[in-house]
């Protein structure tokens, strides 16, 4: 008898389980949760662990706003958090992240942080400053704006 109420309280679980399944996530909160323990590793945290955790919300997760704001904070452990400064690896993010969303609402933030990053001599500082100042005319003239020596 004891065995037939154990049988039917398991089939009773593995029933109810099956109509009830755990709620899924999407993409955006699935990074979220990775962000999380980005965050609760703090900037004392282990710098490969969090650049595992950014480089996985990027890979797993590219059409979320944690992907592209993993790309910005990647740049920053690399400029910041290891023993021996990234910078090239930081450039690389930072032209991944222009090259793969070149619609974002952020690509100004992006240049802008590379433009500061690119010695002098470099032909990409230069085509970067060109971009950024004919944006910067475009969005004068659309809202009609005036210069500083214009007034």
């Amino acid at each position: 008898m004891l065995k037939f109420k154990i049988l039917i309280c398991s089939l009773i679980i593995i029933f109810s389980c099956s109509i009830c399944p755990a709620q899924v996530l999407n993409p955006e909160q699935e990074a979220q949760i990775l962000r999380v323990e980005f965050n609760r590793l703090g900037s004392s945290g282990d710098p490969f662990e969090r650049e595992n955790i950014l480089k996985q919300i990027i890979s797993k997760y590219p059409n979320t706003d944690g992907a592209q704001l993993a790309y910005w904070n990647l740049a920053d452990l690399y400029l910041n958090a290891f023993d021996e400064e990234k910078l090239n690896d930081a450039i690389n993010i930072l032209e991944t992240f222009l090259k793969n969303y070149p619609d974002s609402e952020w690509r100004l933030n992006f240049e802008l942080r590379l433009f500061e990053m690119y010695d002098n001599k470099n032909t990409r500082k230069a085509q970067l400053k060109q971009k950024i100042l004919n944006e910067r005319t475009i969005n004068r003239k659309s809202l009609n704006c005036k210069s500083f020596d214009e007034t």
